[in-house]
């Protein structure tokens, strides 16, 4: 039976063929995870025919004939040779993400006749998802809720937005959270998502997020911006973040099932999630897009997949209503 990984090399090398590509390098840590089931330093070669190959310049991972040390890109051809595999006639590279530099340092190493942008295709695959991946998104769904659920415990009068946020953020690191997650995109940079009270929830953002908010810093324009939390204040809460399994024995619930991830040749890797943040189309690390939509009229705006709203008054009142998924 084909497993998670051969499932994503099929369909990447059925896309390759069609654009006449001999060859794929990805390096980028999103494209490494989704190939690999593992983030590496290094690079990972899959040709329009065949198996893959790893060329990692820090062994994280286990050496076998399909993955080889390096220290540095110009080394690749030393490797082909000895392999006897042909070099590409045209590559594929992240034109998306590598920088100007580094995408002429590999044409210079492969000395391919033409190259293709990887970036795009990967993109294009990553639409649909794989039913391993589907199921990860349904735990990840899942850890959200619950965490979403605890957010009135976390509430304490005279509390300002940036204080219920950092409250929020350590129930969802207790939950699983690694801290973070990964966008798509320049200037993309964000934390565990943000959490929005009263006319700051109108404050636009330079980001191409669903959401803004002034923030706390000019450096950082997204977000609480230290607003105190009055009676009657709606919050919106817009947080998420990568999961992973908790070891140690620590069971917080629904958090106690393996996630069990596809990984390199001889690796074992855990992972919690499939995705990255991010708008246009590209796919959320949160798996479940759970946004509080109640606004000072009363009124609900749909953002996602779960409305949340939490009137103050004294006493937190919650009103939800869960839209699609069951």
């Amino acid at each position: 039976m084909e497993n998670e990984l051969e499932l994503k090399w099929r369909r990447i090398q059925q896309a390759m063929r069609q654009e006449e590509a001999d060859g794929c390098l990805l390096t980028m840590n999103m494209n490494l995870y989704y190939v690999s089931g593992q983030v590496f330093n290094g690079y990972f070669y899959l040709p329009a025919e065949g198996r893959p190959y790893w060329f990692v310049k820090r062994l994280t991972i286990p050496e076998t004939n399909q993955v080889h040390v390096i220290r540095k890109p110009e080394q690749i051809p030393d490797f082909f040779r000895d392999l006897n595999l042909a070099m590409p006639r045209k590559l594929l590279l992240e034109a998306d993400e590598l920088s100007y530099n580094e995408y002429i340092r590999l044409q210079h190493v492969f000395r391919a006749e033409a190259t293709g942008n990887a970036s795009a295709l990967i993109r294009h695959i990553r639409m649909i998802k794989t039913p391993w991946e589907i199921e990860q998104m349904r735990i990840s769904a899942r850890k959200h809720e619950a965490v979403y659920r605890e957010i009135p415990a976390c509430y304490r009068p005279g509390m300002r937005d940036i204080e219920l946020q950092i409250e929020i953020e350590k129930r969802m690191r207790v939950h699983g959270s690694l801290g973070y997650f990964r966008a798509f995109g320049s200037n993309m940079d964000i934390f565990m998502g943000s959490l929005l009270a009263g006319e700051n929830a109108g404050e636009p953002s330079p980001f191409d997020f669903a959401l803004g908010g002034a923030g706390m810093h000019a450096s950082g324009p997204l977000g609480a911006n230290g607003t105190l939390l009055r009676e009657g204040t709606t919050v919106m809460a817009d947080m998420s973040g990568k999961l992973y399994r908790l070891s140690n024995g620590y069971d917080p619930g629904v958090f106690n099932r393996e996630i069990t991830g596809p990984g390199l040749p001889g690796a074992s890797c855990r992972f919690g999630n499939t995705g990255s943040h991010g708008t246009n189309g590209k796919t959320r690390g949160a798996l479940c897009r759970i946004v509080s939509g109640c606004f000072g009229n009363g009124r609900t705006r749909r953002v996602g997949g779960l409305f949340y709203g939490y009137p103050f008054s004294g006493k937190i009142r919650r009103t939800w209503r869960r839209i699609g998924n069951k």
